[in-house]
């Protein structure tokens, strides 16, 4: 039965790259091009090889939490200087970054000793990021953020509003058009789309440029309103601040589900996230709706299609609507959640009540 028949081919296997720090980085299509940030380099940057000469370590660690701020996915760490025992330098600068950050960390040092150092101090249960040392610096940290008084800059005279309600609600958003007049145009056509100019400003004055890249995004939008699927997901939690930590409850609960611990601004009266909600007066807490949106479902397989039979602008212009139209829902549901909680009037057409599920 097999004469003249030719072997099964095998698929290729998958091909995937895991970049792992306290958060997980998978390399793949949406996050292309992949941000390796090199501030935190003695041999790239005078600013900060001199911070660690001056052996500050925290400032030199806020190099690597601004660069995973605008945008890095990963960072990349060098201290190997031939002014400095970079071995002696590795323990209280890697413990000040790690602080900072969940990115993962490149390593750049051609010694394997010194990459074997930066391992063991760090390993999980025997060094910085052990889980007995972390739970013990949380509890710490919560117990003095307790203490911590609100900013000043915060007004405490707002009565607490009742939640609407305290379930999960889940619903699908139907009406793409309005969840697109949030998209920031800036970010599709500058950032994803390469634009180069003010894009808004542009289109409104019809540069040919801008109008053009205009249309073909409306085309791609078209076609993607025949399949894109948006979704979110939301609760209201019974929540009270905690000095610079937020404690989310079950209704009723005693016990926090989750605390949320928060940086306060270093300047005198600085403002933390935590002060702009109420202290537990007694029985009665205040809210926080926290929410989930995507947008994603089938993109991947539709842009590959695309690629497969040579679309390449319409595949990458495909994944960088959905990005963007995740963002955007975001900032529309945030403003229906805030008009349902102030009683503010919102659109006739779309209930945020939801499903429960």
């Amino acid at each position: 039965m097999a004469e003249a028949k030719r072997p099964r081919r095998l698929p290729e296997p998958a091909r995937k790259s895991w970049y792992a720090g306290l958060e997980l980085v998978e390399a793949e299509e949406s996050i292309r091009p992949l941000i390796v940030a090199e501030r935190t380099n003695v041999i790239g940057s005078q600013l900060f090889k001199k911070l660690i000469a001056e052996e500050k370590w925290e400032e030199a660690a806020e190099i690597g939490r601004t660069q995973v701020r605008n945008g890095a996915h990963v960072v990349d760490v060098c201290l190997q200087s031939t002014e400095r025992d970079e071995l002696a330098d590795i323990p209280p600068f890697y413990e000040q970054l790690i602080a900072k950050i969940k990115a993962p960390l490149m390593i750049d040092t051609t010694d394997p000793r010194r990459r074997e150092a930066v391992m063991e101090a760090h390993r999980p249960g025997g060094g910085t990021l052990g889980e007995p040392a972390m739970t013990e610096v949380r509890d710490a940290a919560q117990e003095l953020g307790r203490k911590i008084p609100r900013s000043g800059r915060v007004r405490t005279d707002i009565p607490i509003r009742a939640a609407p309600y305290l379930d999960r609600r889940v619903r699908d958003v139907p009406i793409l058009a309005e969840v697109w007049s949030y998209v920031n145009p800036n970010m599709l056509y500058g950032r994803h789309l390469g634009y180069k100019g003010n894009f808004p400003k542009d289109l409104a004055e019809h540069q040919p440029k801008a109008l053009q890249l205009f249309h073909r995004m409306e085309e791609v939008k078209e076609k993607a309103a025949q399949f894109l699927k948006v979704k979110a997901v939301w609760q209201f939690f019974p929540a009270e601040r905690r000095g610079n930590a937020i404690a989310l409850f079950r209704p009723g609960g005693a016990e926090p589900l989750h605390t949320f611990c928060f940086e306060r601004e270093p300047r005198g009266n600085g403002l933390c996230l935590s002060d702009y909600l109420l202290d537990c007066e007694g029985a009665a807490r205040d809210h926080l709706a926290l929410f989930v949106v995507t947008a994603g479902a089938g993109v991947r397989e539709k842009a590959e299609e695309l690629k497969s039979t040579g679309e390449f602008f319409q595949a990458h212009a495909l994944q960088a609507l959905a990005l963007e139209t995740a963002e955007a829902c975001a900032e529309w549901l945030h403003r229906r959640i805030s008009a349902l909680v102030f009683h503010h009037p919102d659109c006739a057409y779309f209930s945020v009540e939801g499903d429960s599920r």
